[in-house]
C-alpha cells in the first residue's frame, strides 16, 4: 500500500513537470512559465570598486514551475552570468546564501511557495556566475518567487567594461534525462544597471505671447528620462517656480514611456505654495519610478526599463504689475538633474488686462473649479446655497470682474476684504451688511459675507453690477454666469 502511494506521488510529480517543460531541445520559448524582472535599477560607473547592481525577481507564472524533480536529488537549476568584463566581490559560495538570495513574502493570502532553505548556491558557482538549486518547495499553492541580490557585500560587482546596458544572463534548467526530458531550459537577458548618472530634460516648445489676466497658459513643459529611475520617486519631487507677478493656478499631467496613469500627479490643494521669496510655486509627486515595479504577477509596467517622459500643461494668472518679456520658469525639488533648471515658457507682450475684453466665467453649486473663457480654475472652496442665496467665493469673482491679484486684499484684524480695479475700491466686512465704494456706503448686500475654508463667500449679484458685469442664474444647471463688461439684463442673485 505505501509503495503505490509512493509510485502515484511520482506519477502525479511527473504530470506537473511534463506539463510545465513542454519543449524539448535547446529553448522553451514557446512556453512562458516564469516572468524575469529587474528591481530598482541604479545607474554605474566603470572601475575596480564594487557596486551594486537592480535585483533581479524570477516569479512563477503558472504554479509549480519553480519546482525540483526529487526533493535534494534533482534540483531545478538557475544560474545569473555576469557580463564580459564583470565579476563578483567575492566569488558565490555554498553556504553564502544570504548574500545572494532572497526569498521575499508574496501578497495575498497564499505564502511564497519557497522559503529560506529551500534554494541554494551550487558548488559549481564562479566568480562570474552564480549557479542555485531549487532543493525542494515548501508549498504547491503559493506563487514562488526568488530575489538574486546584487547589492550585499559578497554579491556585490566589480565592471571592468560594459556596454551602456547592463546585461546578466539568467538561463533556468532542467536536466531529468531519466524521464527523456533533455536539456530543456529558458535563457534571457536582463538589463539590471545603466552606465553613466541618470539626469532629465526640460524642454518647452511653441512659446506664446500672452498679456495679463488670469487662467493664462504658458507652453506645455516637457521632461524626458535619459535612463528609467532619473527621476526618484518622493512626495514634492519637483518644483516650477514663477516670477514675480505670475500665479499658479492649475495643472495638467500626462505621462508615457515608463510611466504609467498615477505616477505622476500633482495635488490641487497642497501642489501651490510660496517659495521664501513670495513666489508662486507648483509641486508635482513621483509616486512609483519608471522602474519602480509591483508585484510580478500584475506588473504595472509593460515593458521594462524605458524611460518616463512628463509632460505638464500648466494654468496661471498674471497681474498687470509682471515684467514684459521672458516668461522663465525655475525647476528644482528632490530632483536636482534636471537640464536645464530654467527655460523660457513664453512672452508677456504689454500691459492689456482682462478688463479690455469681454469673459464669460461659469460657477456650478459644489464644484472646486470654476470655467473663465473655457478654461477651468482651481478653488479652495466650492460655491453653495444657504437661506435661498448663493455664495461664490470673493476672490475668484473679482478675478472674472478683472480685477487682478494685487487688487484683492485681506485685513486679517479688521475681517474685511478690498477689492481695487482702476479708481473704483470695493470694501466689504464678515458679517456686515454694508457695501462701501471709494469710502462712502454705496448699498447693502440681503446677508453678509461670510469665511468658508479660508475664503470670504458672499451674494455676488451686487458686487458685479458694481464692478460693471452681469449675473444669471441657471437653476436647472445650479450654475452662475457672470458675464464682464456686462452685456445687459438684471441680476436676481
Amino acid at each position: 500500500m505505501i509503495g503505490s502511494c509512493k509510485k502515484l506521488s511520482w506519477l502525479m510529480l511527473l504530470l506537473i513537470m511534463l506539463s510545465i517543460v513542454s519543449v524539448p531541445g535547446n529553448a522553451s520559448a514557446s512556453s512562458v512559465i516564469t516572468r524575469t524582472l529587474a528591481l530598482n535599477i541604479p545607474s554605474i560607473t566603470i572601475g575596480p570598486n564594487p557596486q551594486n547592481l537592480g535585483t533581479i525577481q524570477i516569479a512563477e507564472i503558472q504554479i509549480a514551475s519553480l519546482t525540483p524533480m526529487i526533493n535534494g536529488e534533482k534540483p531545478l537549476q538557475i544560474s545569473v552570468e555576469l557580463p564580459t568584463g564583470s565579476t563578483y566581490a567575492y566569488g558565490p559560495a555554498p553556504g553564502d546564501e544570504k548574500s545572494y538570495i532572497e526569498i521575499p513574502e508574496t501578497v495575498g493570502s497564499n505564502p511564497n511557495g519557497l522559503k529560506p532553505g529551500d534554494v541554494t548556491i551550487d558548488s559549481t558557482s564562479t566568480s562570474k556566475k552564480l549557479v542555485v538549486n531549487v532543493i525542494t518547495r515548501s508549498n504547491f499553492l503559493g506563487q514562488a518567487v526568488i530575489n538574486i541580490r546584487f547589492d550585499k557585500p559578497h554579491s556585490q560587482v566589480i565592471i571592468l567594461s560594459t556596454n551602456s546596458k547592463y546585461e546578466v544572463a539568467i538561463t533556468q534548467m532542467r536536466n531529468f534525462t531519466e524521464i527523456g526530458v533533455i536539456n530543456t531550459y529558458e535563457s534571457e537577458k536582463v538589463v539590471n544597471a545603466y552606465v553613466g548618472e541618470g539626469y532629465t530634460t526640460a524642454q518647452a516648445a511653441d512659446l506664446p505671447s500672452l498679456t495679463p489676466g488670469i487662467g493664462r497658459v504658458p507652453a506645455e513643459i516637457t521632461l524626458v528620462e535619459n535612463v528609467p529611475g532619473a527621476l526618484q520617486a518622493s512626495k514634492k519631487a519637483l518644483s516650477f517656480t514663477l516670477p514675480e507677478g505670475f500665479t499658479w493656478n492649475q495643472a495638467r499631467i500626462k505621462q508615457s514611456g515608463g510611466f504609467l496613469s498615477g505616477d505622476i500627479s500633482f495635488d490641487p490643494k497642497q501642489g501651490i505654495d510660496l517659495d521664501e521669496a513670495g513666489r508662486s510655486r507648483l509641486w508635482l509627486d513621483i509616486n512609483h519610478s519608471s522602474l519602480d515595479l509591483p508585484w510580478p504577477m500584475e506588473p504595472k509596467h509593460s515593458t521594462n526599463g524605458k524611460p518616463g517622459i512628463i509632460k505638464i500643461q500648466g494654468f496661471f494668472n498674471i497681474a498687470p504689475t509682471a515684467k514684459v518679456g521672458e516668461i522663465i520658469v525655475n525647476i528644482g525639488g528632490a530632483n536636482q538633474e534636471i537640464n536645464p533648471k530654467s527655460m523660457v515658457i513664453g512672452y508677456l507682450t504689454g500691459s492689456e488686462t482682462t478688463s479690455t475684453k469681454a469673459q464669460t466665467s461659469t460657477f456650478t453649486i459644489g464644484e472646486g473649479a470654476f470655467n473663465l473663457n473655457g478654461v477651468d480654475v482651481l478653488m479652495e472652496a466650492a460655491p453653495y446655497i444657504k437661506g435661498g442665496r448663493t455664495y461664490l467665493p470673493l476672490r475668484y469673482v473679482a478675478y472674472s470682474l478683472g480685477v487682478a491679484d494685487n487688487g484683492i486684499m485681506w485685513n486679517g484684524s479688521e475681517q474685511t476684504a478690498t477689492l481695487v480695479r482702476g479708481n473704483q475700491e470695493i470694501k466689504l466686512a464678515i458679517g456686515s451688511t454694508i457695501l462701501m465704494v471709494n469710502g462712502r456706503i454705496a448699498g447693502y448686500l440681503d446677508v453678509a459675507p461670510e469665511i468658508d475654508n479660508g475664503l470670504t463667500m458672499l451674494p455676488v449679484g451686487i458686487i458685479a453690477e458694481t464692478l460693471g458685469g452681469q449675473v444669471e442664474w441657471d437653476p436647472a444647471r445650479q450654475e452662475v454666469k457672470i458675464t464682464y463688461p456686462k452685456a445687459g439684463g438684471v441680476s436676481n442673485l
